[in-house]
């Protein structure tokens, strides 16, 4: 076996002068084996033999080491010198002879000049190579044979249809030339350079019309055709690498075409992406490069260049699969030995192009790099696959491989060659670099293929136009309340502010030797900063603006009012006085007439007493009559009740019969004598039989009448009382029979049982009757006097209401009177009332209305000065937390508000960013948590509190950290040893995890220049939302977000270099105490410790201010709303009056406790 020993010269040299790794190749050339350290075998050797060794390593100097003499001496030396230019001719023309000739169809002219682009190329490359040296600086200015190779791997993959004549091809050899050599440069001025050289060479080898013909270089991509139309199935679009034009404007648009699929595909990764100019030909690179067999790429920038994003929408432009490693916690060797089998699977295995993005953020371990250039060098990774892995990965490429090499044995070496050859096709790694990053000079010395087998892209800072553009992407559909002219001027300052924050930055690292990064991505962030805060200022103006015009106006009304009411009141109390008058005249009547009332009423009132005491006595005697009534009333009852229990059979029976007995004829006579009815005359006693009675003369006449029995009931009922003492007497010998009674009757006839009952019942209520009727005969004698007597009552009480009612029209027209003339009194009273309250308001609400008016007349101005205020205001939040607050303050000043000015882009002539940003309450509240009253502390917890992206606080003395821990002590509380971590932490994940997903905060202490980086998707905001619910994905794993989360990051460092990219995930803001704050926090601790009560009363004093000054705030935005807010009348809104009232004097109260608080302190 041979083994090949490439870059002998990589190990590093240690402190003792030795090369390890070369010591322990010289001993195993040398000796043939080594000892055995095991224990059970230590002492014996192992013997290894049939090995071959070749090795190869550069030059020694220029940053290369030497291999040591007795590793030399086991090798033949000998140098590789470069071919030369006949030799390269000869390689790369016979290379250009073999696609452009006659038989494969391309133009005699395309022919011929294929014969000069070996000489021209070879000429630029030697000349390139020899003034663009390699420096410490620009160590990868490296030219050699493979950037020959991949000028011509340009040229031969272009399809012949394209290069139609001699001109396309000098175009196409151009812009190949232009992607090989400028591309890779860090200087613009080396950029310009090589420009120069090309064209100065093909006007030498092409001519004079060739060259100015192509005096710029055209742009070649191959994804500006539509793919063809098919019903049965979605065909990809042919890709034709072809110039694209004079202008961008077609390709652009085929990019937005891509990225919107993208983003539709996508939609969790969706990107917002503007493609100006300069972003157009980074993707254009990519594409170029990826969309080669075995192109890689390494792309080298500064964070939030775009280098990810442009990878991404390049690998869905060329239909490649992109792939990312996800990085958690415990990510190492194996992990990404799982993740390079499924990417050596898809592109090796199946064949599929896969675009591997692979970041520097992503090195957990420079070993992961070892294996970046094991890919790029050969394709094989030592101990990724087991044997058996390998042989059923070769067994699955067999048919592929029998159809593309029909002529090659089928052996497992073939087969496994031909797997890495497919594989090297089809993975095709992006590199993203920073070129900031300490080690990324030493990665280039370890991994040199990582830097030799990849094109390198140099994204260089975003040109102005490149801002602009941005801006005004972002920015033209927002409104701006300001001229197009100047919105136009806005995009530009904000563009300007990027590259003047850079200028400083250089400035900043010359004189205070710390490294502040400003990125694109700041930019990004003080857009969308721009955006918020400008819509939350526009509406405070106008909302502002209407309440104050609304207060002025309900003010302006109230002093109108007034005027109206002094008016008014003079005619009131001028018919007040006549209303006065006339009641005083009406009274006078009154009072007459009530006199006459009076005197009728105590007339009437007599008569009225005598008629009640003749009606009482009468009452009483007709009670006691009423009594002996009753005691009749039994024997009208029976009578009538033996009246109804005579039935119409029992008369007819009584008339049939023709011979009555005695009784019965006994019974009729009574009958007859009580109705006094005529009876038979008495006559002489004779010698009869028997007594001649009336029943035999009058009976059947009396029986026969149908109205017998009804009359019988109308007696009992009416005539009872026409019974008289000698009907009785008539009755008393009948009565006095012994066998004249109803037990008698009844054994002789039913119906005269009940005659019988009804003359002796009627007889008895005579004889109870004749002692009532003496008594009631009287008393209708009285009731007629009675009645006569009410009778001339009513008459007088008519009369007396008469009176009365005279007297009450009277009263009724003194109380009308008197009711309006009240009226009137308390209208006059309540104007008065009113206008006393109102110039009492207008009075006490002077100042400020004087306030109001001149605010009134500075809204628009406040508005229209809004764009470039709003401008500085964000400038100063995304870019100065870095500085000092001298550098601060120049940021400010000399830079930002001067070019505003000189922009013309409306703003303040003297910005006070702090009180545009917050209110001194908010200010006194951060004193009170434990923040320093210094202007510079102020604007950190302005940082703090307003930015975007969570904090990254350098903080020696641990000031921020006491800050936000009194800030957040609340919610600090409500999860003991969940909310303060470090990175370190083993239960970090946990805890994100849980603060993230309760809405707390979390806190993390003692932060180095690295963060771990699971934190990205958190620092970046990336939010995902699946229904209603938030994630954030964290190492694989999505975690619930909860828009109230704060994460809070504090570095011990007095100096630390933090990354571009981590300046660009969060708001770096310096801490470091100033003289002022460091003095007063001194002077605390000294009153703490000797005047601890004196500094318990100036805390207690500070508390009292804070919340005096926030009252105060409220106070004065409650009366401007509750004015604004009246409807109708303000001077008929008795309860809004006073409520302005007491607003007005607690405002007062408190404007004089803020005065002796001053005093005191």
């Amino acid at each position: 076996m041979t083994i090949f020993l490439d870059d002998m010269s990589m190990p590093l040299v240690n402190q003792w002068g030795d090369q390890v790794t070369l010591e322990l190749t010289r001993q195993l050339v040398d000796m043939g084996g080594f000892y055995f350290l095991d224990k059970d075998k230590r002492g014996d050797f192992k013997t290894i033999e049939k090995l071959s060794y070749i090795g190869a390593m550069g030059h020694p100097g220029g940053g290369r080491n030497d291999i040591p003499n007795r590793t030399k001496s086991k090798f033949f030396a000998f140098n590789m010198v470069l071919p030369s230019v006949v030799s390269v001719d000869n390689i790369y023309g016979s290379i250009l002879r073999a696609r452009f000739n006659s038989k494969s169809g391309a133009p005699d002219k395309v022919v011929a000049m294929t014969e000069k682009l070996t000489v021209a190329t070879i000429d630029v490359w030697d000349k390139i190579k020899r003034s663009l040296l390699p420096t410490p600086q620009r160590f990868h200015y490296v030219f050699n044979m493979r950037e020959l190779s991949r000028v011509f791997q340009g040229v031969m993959d272009t399809p012949l249809e394209v290069i139609t004549d001699e001109s396309v091809l000098v175009c196409l050899w151009k812009h190949e030339c232009t992607r090989v050599f400028a591309d890779k440069l860090a200087r613009t001025v080396d950029k310009e350079f090589v420009d120069k050289v090309i064209n100065d060479f093909t006007l030498q080898h092409f001519g004079e019309k060739l060259a100015t013909e192509h005096a710029v270089t055209t742009w070649w991509a191959d994804f500006l055709r539509d793919a063809p139309e098919s019903e049965d199935e979605e065909l990809d679009a042919p890709k034709i690498y072809e110039p694209i034009g004079a202008n961008f404007d077609r390709v652009r648009s085929k990019a937005y075409e891509y990225l919107k699929k993208f983003n539709d595909a996508y939609p969790a990764k969706s990107m917002n992406l503007v493609l100006f100019d300069d972003a157009m030909c980074h993707m254009m690179r990519i594409v170029r490069t990826i969309q080669q067999k075995r192109g890689s790429a390494m792309l080298v920038g500064v964070g939030g260049s775009g280098k990810q994003s442009l990878t991404r929408l390049s690998s869905f432009t060329c239909n490649q699969k992109c792939f990312q490693i996800a990085l958690t916690k415990n990510y190492n060797d194996n992990a990404l030995f799982d993740d390079l089998r499924g990417l050596y699977q898809d592109a090796g295995q199946k064949g599929t192009p896969v675009t591997f993005l692979f970041t520097d953020a992503e090195i957990k371990n420079e070993g992961f790099l070892e294996y970046m250039n094991s890919i790029l060098a050969t394709g094989e990774i030592a101990g990724l696959f087991q044997k058996d892995e390998r042989d059923s990965m070769c067994a699955d490429v067999r048919n592929d491989f029998v159809k593309e090499r029909p002529g090659a044995d089928e052996n497992m070496i073939n087969l496994y060659g031909y797997f890495l050859d497919r594989l090297r096709d089809n993975l095709h790694v992006v590199l993203c670099f920073s070129p900031v990053n300490a080690k990324f000079p030493i990665r280039a010395q370890k991994f040199p293929a990582v830097f030799s087998a990849v094109n390198i892209n140099w994204f260089l800072p975003w040109p102005e136009e490149a801002l602009v553009a941005v801006s005004s992407t972002f920015l033209r559909s927002y409104e701006v309340d300001t001229p197009p002219d100047r919105k136009e001027a806005l995009y530009q300052l904000l563009g300007s502010y990027q590259n003047l924050v850079g200028q400083v930055c250089d400035l900043y690292f010359q004189s205070m030797r710390r490294h502040v990064y400003v990125t694109p991505k700041s930019y990004l962030c003080l857009i969308d900063f721009y955006k918020q805060l400008y819509k939350v200022k526009y509406d405070e103006v106008n909302i502002l603006e209407k309440s104050v015009n609304t207060g002025l106006k309900k003010l302006n009304e109230a002093a109108e009012d007034v005027e109206t009411m002094k008016v008014a009141l003079r005619e009131e109390e001028k018919n007040l006085k006549v209303a006065e008058e006339q009641t005083n005249k009406l009274l006078v009547k009154v009072q007459s007439e009530t006199v006459k009332a009076e005197a009728k009423a105590a007339e009437v009132g007599a008569k009225k007493d005598d008629c009640l005491q003749s009606k009482a006595i009468i009452e009483s005697e007709q009670e006691a009559a009423n009594k002996d009534l009753q005691a009749a009333l039994p024997f009208l009852h029976e009578a009538e009740s033996a009246a109804r229990s005579i039935s119409s059979k029992d008369i007819t029976e009584l008339k049939t019969l023709k011979t009555p007995s005695d009784i019965i004829r006994l019974v009729f006579d009574g009958l007859l004598i009580l109705q006094q009815k005529r009876v038979v005359d008495v006559r002489a006693e004779e010698k009869i039989d028997f007594i001649h009675d009336s029943y035999d003369e009058i009976a059947k006449s009396v029986l026969s009448d149908i109205r017998f029995l009804p009359d019988l009931l109308d007696f009992s009922a009416n005539e009872k009382d026409n019974i008289n003492d000698e009907t009785c007497e008539l009755l008393q010998p009948y009565l006095q029979l012994e066998n004249f009674n109803p037990a008698v009757a009844k054994k002789a006839s039913g119906a005269a049982e009940g005659l019988c009952k009804w003359v002796g019942a009627m007889v008895m209520y005579h004889e109870a009757a004749k002692i009532v009727k003496p008594k009631m005969d009287y008393l209708k004698v009285q009731t007629a006097k009675l009645e006569a007597a009410m009778t001339e009552l009513g008459e007088a009480e008519a009369e007396l209401a008469a009176a009365q009612a005279v007297l009450d029209g009277l009263n009724a027209q003194f109380q009308e009177a008197m009711d309006g003339k009240n009226a009137l009194e308390e209208k006059a009273n309540a104007t008065k009332n009113k206008m006393d309250q109102a110039n009492k308001l207008i009075n006490g609400l002077g100042g400020e209305k004087k306030r109001w008016t001149e605010d009134a007349n500075n809204f628009a101005d406040r508005r229209k000065r809004l764009v470039g205020d709003v401008a500085l205001s964000c400038a100063f939040v995304t870019f100065c937390g870095p500085f000092n607050s001298e550098y601060r303050d120049k940021l400010n000043t000399e830079y930002f508000l001067a070019d505003t000015h000189q922009r013309k882009v409306p703003a303040s002539e003297k910005m006070d960013l702090v009180g545009f940003l917050v209110d001194q309450g908010t200010v006194g509240e951060w004193a009170l948590e434990g923040l320093p009253s210094d202007d510079l502390s102020v604007q950190n917890g302005i940082m703090v509190t307003r930015s975007s992206r969570y904090p990254l606080m350098v903080d020696p003395q641990g000031q921020a950290l006491r800050w936000i821990k009194s800030r957040e002590s609340d919610r600090v509380a409500k999860a003991p040893g969940q909310c303060v971590s470090t990175l370190s932490n083993p239960r970090l994940k946990d805890q994100l995890e849980f603060t993230m997903g309760e809405g707390l905060c979390l806190i993390l202490e003692n932060v180095e220049e690295e963060i771990d980086p699971i934190l990205d998707p958190v620092l970046e905001k990336a939010i995902v939302k699946k229904g209603k619910n938030l994630y954030i994905n964290v190492s694989d794993q999505n975690m619930d977000y909860n828009p109230a989360f704060v994460l809070y990051m504090t570095s011990r460092l007095p100096n630390p270099h933090f990354s571009p990219e981590l300046s660009a995930k969060c708001t770096v803001i310096d801490f470091t105490v100033t003289l002022k704050g460091l003095e007063q926090q001194l002077l605390g601790r000294v009153l703490g410790m000797e005047q601890k009560s004196l500094e318990d009363s100036l805390a207690a004093l500070m508390e009292e201010v804070t919340n005096n000054t926030k009252s105060l705030q409220l106070l004065d935005k409650q009366l401007l709303e509750r004015l604004s807010n009246s409807s109708g009348n303000l001077l008929d809104d008795i309860e809004l009056i006073e409520v302005l009232a007491n607003t007005k004097a607690k405002a007062k109260e408190v404007e004089q406790k803020l005065m002796d608080a001053e005093e005191k302190k």
